[in-house]
């Protein structure tokens, strides 16, 4: 779904930033002088952008960008390297929602497997339930560690409160793996 939403919006954006650049006034305030991080922003973007979902109509408004005014061109690069970072803020969100659902649908699964469990399960029992649900903490710890940094910061509350659950649902099975060694 966001790949599609970026599709639609990111020609869109990237149409209304050559309008803006088309109808900024001609003062020499509206120019910048290029400077060494202009060149590096530029190599940067090249490199990030024209290979992303996007890039052709990147590269479209580039170079439409300097047939519409050259001397904006810093401009434009700048507009690109803002419209990337919504697009990667849109992309970390997207997939921190997607986290969320996994995890709730991570612990449902778990409380409806233990809620099955007889009050004083078997120590088989108790050993196959503490390794199943060992293994979705694990999974659900790999995802989380596949999130970006910021995405996991945004998260980490949540994924504590899945451990702490998941931990205090193991607590009910020790006595079924304390018992009959």
């Amino acid at each position: 779904m966001l790949f599609l939403v970026n599709k639609a919006v990111g020609p869109a954006l990237l149409e209304r930033s050559l309008n803006l650049l088309r109808n900024l006034p001609a003062r020499k305030s509206s120019y910048r002088k290029l400077h060494g991080s202009h060149l590096r922003a530029l190599l940067r973007s090249l490199v990030l952008q024209t290979f992303s979902s996007y890039g052709f109509q990147y590269v479209k408004f580039l170079i439409r960008s300097v047939i519409v005014n050259f001397r904006l061109f810093p401009e434009a690069i700048g507009i690109s390297v803002k419209g990337h970072h919504l697009f990667t803020i849109t992309e970390d969100i997207h997939r921190a929602d997607i986290f969320a659902v996994m995890l709730d649908r991570a612990l449902k699964g778990l409380v409806n497997k233990m809620a099955a469990v007889p009050a004083h399960p078997g120590r088989d029992m108790a050993r196959s339930l503490e390794r199943h649900a060992r293994h979705v903490v694990a999974r659900v710890r790999r995802k989380y560690n596949r999130l970006a940094d910021e995405t996991r910061v945004y998260m980490k509350d949540q994924l504590r409160d899945f451990e702490n659950q998941c931990a205090m649902m193991l607590s009910r099975l020790q006595p079924g793996l304390a018992g009959s060694r």
